[in-house]
């Protein structure tokens, strides 16, 4: 899980996309509804999951995980604009439980209008954002 510290490795969890560490085109995002995770795989790999659970067209994002060989890279960021990208297509919307969660929107506003207005859950109280 990411730990939202106010590090420089935060900060570039955060970045979306990665600038140039892991190559577009080697990263895809799979959900694998059985589990109720997103997963980010890298070559072959997978490199983080996205914990969610589903109501109706709303998306809980519980819990964010990067594998330690690929934390730094920006690959937690990837797989929440990704996922979050999907939602928009989609006409679903996300409840942020997940502190990286809460802390991505805020620092990429573009997102907000996928988090639900109804059952916002961290994104409204600044929970998990970095100062």
């Amino acid at each position: 899980m990411v730990t939202l510290t106010g590090s420089d490795q935060v900060v570039r969890e955060l970045a979306h996309p990665a600038t140039g560490a892991i190559e577009a085109e080697k990263v895809t995002i799979t959900d694998n509804k059985e589990a109720g995770v997103y997963e980010l795989w890298v070559d072959g790999q997978t490199a983080a999951g996205l914990l969610y659970n589903e109501a109706g067209t709303r998306v809980t994002i519980l819990a964010t995980a990067v594998f330690p060989k690929f934390r730094g890279k920006g690959i937690a960021g990837n797989l929440l604009g990704g996922v979050l990208d999907l939602l928009r297509a989609e006409g679903r919307t996300a409840t942020l439980t997940c502190p990286f969660a809460t802390a991505f929107v805020h620092s990429h506003p573009q997102y907000a209008d996928v988090v639900d207005p109804t059952f916002p859950g961290n994104a409204r109280s600044g929970h998990g954002r970095i100062h």
